[in-house]
C-alpha cells in the first residue's frame, strides 16, 4: 500500500510505501498521474544507483543528455570536480527557459547536503496567473519576454547580452504543452525584458508579475535530507536556492526531461 502526503497546501506530495526501483515496471501509470496533478512527487529514504535514478525519473519522458559528459545525469556539487552551480543563492526560475522548448521536469537526488541553507524554493507560476486581477492578465495578454542564459546571482539587464548569448523569445502568458494550462512565464533570473516596451515599462511590469510569482504564502520551501529523490513539472514550478555555508558539502545528482 502506498500513502501520499501533501508536501504544501498548493502543490506537491510526499509517496510513502512505494520501492522507487519497482515504480518504472509497476507504478508508472501512477507515478505520472501524480505528477501531472501535484507537480512536485518526493520519495524520501531512497537507495538509488546512477542507472535507478535514471530509470526512475524516465518514467516521465526522455532524459536528456549533458553535452559534455554524453551521460544522462549531472551533479549540482560544491565538492565534486565535475559539480556544477555549486555555491551561493540562486533566485526563482525555470530551467532552459531561453530556449525554444524548456525542459518538461527536472529530479535531484541527494547524496549530502548541509546541516544549514541550502533549501530548494519552489513557486507554481500557474497558481500565479491564476491569482492576476483580471485586468493585468488583459494587459499582458498578448506580450511576450526575452528570457537569457544566466546562471548569475542578479538580473540580466535590459538588452545588455551579447548576441552571441543563448536566448528565447515567449509569451507572457505560455501553456503547459501537456495540460494546456495558461502559466506566467517570467522569472526573476532569467527573463531579460518584455518585448515592445522600453526599459522602465519592462522592468516596472516584471517587477509587478514577480511579487504574484514570489508570494511566499504559496511556496514550498525544501529542507533537504540525504536520501531525498524529488522530481518536479519545470514547466509550471519555478526554483530558486537558498544560500548555504561553502564550507558545507552539497551534492544533488539532476536527470532533467526534454520538453
Amino acid at each position: 500500500m502506498h500513502e501520499s502526503v501533501p508536501l504544501s497546501s498548493e502543490f506537491g506530495v510526499e509517496l510513502r510505501g512505494l520501492d522507487p526501483r519497482l515504480i518504472p515496471l509497476e507504478y508508472a501509470s501512477l507515478f505520472r498521474q501524480v505528477f501531472l496533478s501535484a507537480r512536485i512527487v518526493l520519495l524520501r529514504g531512497c537507495e538509488l544507483t546512477e542507472d535507478d535514478n535514471v530509470r526512475l525519473t524516465e518514467t516521465l519522458g526522455l532524459a536528456s543528455s549533458n553535452l559534455k559528459s554524453k551521460k544522462k545525469f549531472s551533479y549540482v556539487s560544491n565538492v565534486l570536480d565535475e559539480g556544477m552551480l555549486g555555491d551561493g543563492e540562486l533566485p526563482l526560475h525555470s530551467d532552459f527557459m531561453f530556449t525554444e522548448r524548456p525542459l518538461k521536469a527536472i529530479s535531484l537526488y541527494a547524496t549530502g547536503v548541509p546541516a544549514h541553507g541550502g533549501e530548494t524554493v519552489f513557486a507554481d507560476v500557474t497558481l500565479a496567473y491564476r491569482r492576476l486581477p483580471e485586468a493585468l492578465k488583459m494587459r499582458i495578454a498578448g506580450l511576450q519576454a526575452r528570457h537569457v542564459a544566466n546562471y548569475g546571482a542578479s538580473r540580466p539587464k535590459f538588452d545588455s547580452t551579447a548576441r552571441e548569448t543563448l536566448f528565447a523569445i515567449h509569451p507572457l502568458v505560455w501553456h503547459n504543452p501537456e495540460t494546456r494550462q495558461p502559466v506566467l512565464f517570467a522569472s526573476r533570473l532569467m527573463t531579460e525584458s518584455i518585448i515592445g516596451l522600453n526599459a522602465g515599462q519592462s522592468e516596472a511590469l516584471l517587477q509587478e508579475l514577480f511579487a504574484y510569482i514570489e508570494d511566499p504564502k504559496y511556496q514550498y520551501v525544501h529542507k533537504w535530507r540525504v536520501g531525498d529523490y524529488l522530481v518536479w513539472d519545470n514547466r509550471c514550478l519555478q526554483h530558486s536556492r537558498r544560500d548555504f555555508a561553502p564550507t558545507e558539502g552539497r551534492t544533488l545528482r539532476r536527470v532533467p526531461i526534454s520538453g
